[in-house]
């Protein structure tokens, strides 16, 4: 979708109505060295962690917007090479398109645990990041958008979601990292006890740590923990879907010149 055609969808969804909105259950694109869900498995696959392996949003009808995201977390020991063995917590990355910025919002409103969100431009650039939802003072879910966010503008982006494990003495993250390793934006350290710093930090929304911070990966950690599974949905506002079939916004073009015509 090129930003010609965010434009006309976001003109035609200003005046479609909610019940129109529509729902994406996860896909199966993650790499074979990224699949985490293994037995866990009762969606219809496992969305990538990366931007190459990113579940795809798309639609055949393009006078809908993208109302929820429906997946899955899970989490298994992965071998390292050198014999080592690191557990991820498993992310889950989508490319959708955003319409109406200053309506954006995504929310993890069912499942996922303690969970984290993070949104990325079409590059991969790091835009903005929560862990615990800032209106409330007990949630561990995830939301971005809260008051807005800042310069976001129309256009195709990338919403990663992943989990927190472990307990208040030590906290195992699972975030988003650049090619070196480093976080894209900012949080406690891993491993680390809750502290007053850094719980006020994890309930921010935030931006990238370093302006231009792309995203490679996401955080590994040693652990013998047992693998878990967990759904989850992720509520969107002022979004659709990535692509629309072929023909798609043609359709949507055809719809809009008739509306007109109607109105004359």
């Amino acid at each position: 979708m090129n930003r010609t055609s965010v434009i006309v969808a976001s003109v035609l969804l200003a005046t479609v109505p909610a019940a129109l909105a529509q729902d994406f259950t996860e896909q199966q694109s993650a790499a074979a060295s990224e699949t985490n869900h293994g037995a866990f498995n009762y969606w219809t696959g496992d969305a990538g962690e990366t931007l190459l392996t990113a579940n795809i949003t798309s639609t055949t009808n393009p006078l809908v917007g993208l109302s929820t995201i429906r997946g899955q977390l899970a989490a298994i020991q992965r071998p390292q090479t050198g014999g080592s063995t690191l557990r991820s917590l498993d992310a889950d990355v989508y490319k959708i398109a955003i319409t109406l910025p200053s309506q954006f919002s995504a929310t993890v409103t069912t499942g996922g645990g303690d969970s984290v969100l993070a949104l990325f431009d079409e590059q991969g650039r790091g835009v903005w990041f929560n862990d615990n939802r800032v209106d409330s003072t007990t949630a561990t879910g995830a939301r971005l958008g809260n008051s807005g966010i800042p310069g976001l503008t129309e256009g195709v982006y990338y919403l990663g979601i992943s989990r927190v494990d472990g307990g208040s003495a030590t906290r195992r993250f699972s975030r988003p990292v650049d090619a070196l390793g480093n976080l894209v934006f900012d949080g406690p350290i891993q491993g680390s006890a809750d502290s007053p710093t850094g719980l006020a930090l994890r309930r921010s929304e935030v931006g990238p740590l370093v302006s231009g911070a792309t995203l490679a990966g996401w955080e590994l950690f040693p652990s013998t923990a047992l693998p878990f599974s967990t759904a989850y949905t992720i509520t969107l506002t002022g979004a659709t879907y990535a692509i629309p079939t072929p023909g798609a916004f043609a359709l949507a073009g055809a719809a809009g010149l008739l509306a007109l015509r109607r109105r004359r």
